[in-house]
This record gives structure tokens, C-alpha cells and sequence, in this order.
């Protein structure tokens, strides 16, 4: 028995969030991983009629995802690459274990402390992080010394941590 496209293409939907985070997790590029991660999608539509079921299918997905992955930094001949496949290997048992509710739960949480946040410190994240900018360049745009943007950005991890963490500990008490 082989997968429709409908099928294919909710799996996807379903799997979009935990394998865009696994192929930034490899890439470190947020825009690389958006083209990653639709090359995955198209080549799921292609392929993923050959899987027997959805299970394999999310096994698949993942799979491809560290292989387009890898392949796109080749293309952009970025080095050092993050993560070498020694370590690779050992992440995946834990990328495949992770469970749905978890991630989801784990997405509701840092929307809902990302929200909390200054607007200041959200367009600090994404200048890190979405624009992949460096500190000086992130100082010179919200006007702060380089210096003092390592410092910045510090404190809102450690306020987006400790949001997160009261969150999940609010949930087990």
C-alpha cells in the first residue's frame, strides 16, 4: 500500500515545524532552512507515494531532511558545516523520540514568551537569529555598543528560559 498526496501532504504539515527546526538545527540559516525544508516538500510529493505508511513516512521525511541539508551546504560551501555526522548520528535517535505533544506544547511556550517580551528584545531575536546578523551590526540597528549586545541578548535568553521553564513547571505541578 502506498501514501496518497493528501496524506503526504498533512504528514508534512503536521511534521513542518519539528523538521524545520531539525534542518536549522543542521544549516544554522533560517532562510537556507525555508529552502531546505521545501525541497523536502517537494520532493516528499514526489517520492512519498512509495512509503507503506505514515510512520515510515515521517522517518523518511526526517531522513531527507538531513540529506537535503547537508547537500545545501555543500552548495553554499559554507564550513566550518555545525554539526559533523558523528553528531548528527547521535542527535538523530533523540530528533526521532521527541513527541508530538512535546514539541507542540514546547512551540506554545516560546510564542507565548516570545509575546511576553519587549518589542525591543523580539527585534533583537530576530536580528540574530532570522536576519543572522552579528552584533555589531545589531547594535548599530537598535542603536546599542557592540559590546552591550552580547550582554542584551543574554538577558532575553535568560528571560525567555525562565519563562519557558515556569511554564512547563505550572503544567507538572
Amino acid at each position: 500500500m502506498s501514501l496518497n498526496s493528501k496524506t503526504i501532504v498533512l504528514v508534512l504539515m503536521q511534521q513542518r515545524e519539528k523538521l524545520f527546526a531539525y534542518i536549522w538545527s543542521i544549516v544554522g540559516d533560517v532562510h537556507l532552512a525555508e529552502d531546505v525544508f521545501q525541497d523536502v516538500s517537494l520532493l516528499a510529493t514526489e517520492k512519498g507515494g512509495d512509503v507503506a505508511d505514515e510512520g515510515r513516512l515521517r522517518a523518511w521525511l526526517h531522513t531527507a531532511a538531513r540529506l537535503k541539508s547537508l547537500e545545501a551546504l555543500r552548495k553554499v560551501a559554507r564550513t566550518p558545516v555545525p554539526f559533523g555526522d558523528a553528531v548528527l548520528d547521535m542527535l538523530d535517535p533523540h530528533w526521532q523520540t521527541y513527541g508530538e505533544s512535546g514539541a507542540d506544547e514546547a512551540l506554545e511556550d516560546l510564542k507565548t514568551c516570545l509575546q511576553k517580551l519587549t518589542p525591543r528584545s523580539r527585534d533583537a531575536l530576530r536580528l540574530r537569529y532570522a536576519d543572522n546578523l552579528k552584533s555589531g551590526e545589531i547594535g548599530r540597528r537598535l542603536g546599542l555598543k557592540p559590546a552591550t549586545v552580547y550582554q542584551f541578548l543574554s538577558r532575553v535568553h535568560r528571560t525567555l528560559m525562565d519563562c519557558i521553564h515556569n511554564r512547563q513547571h505550572g503544567r507538572s505541578s
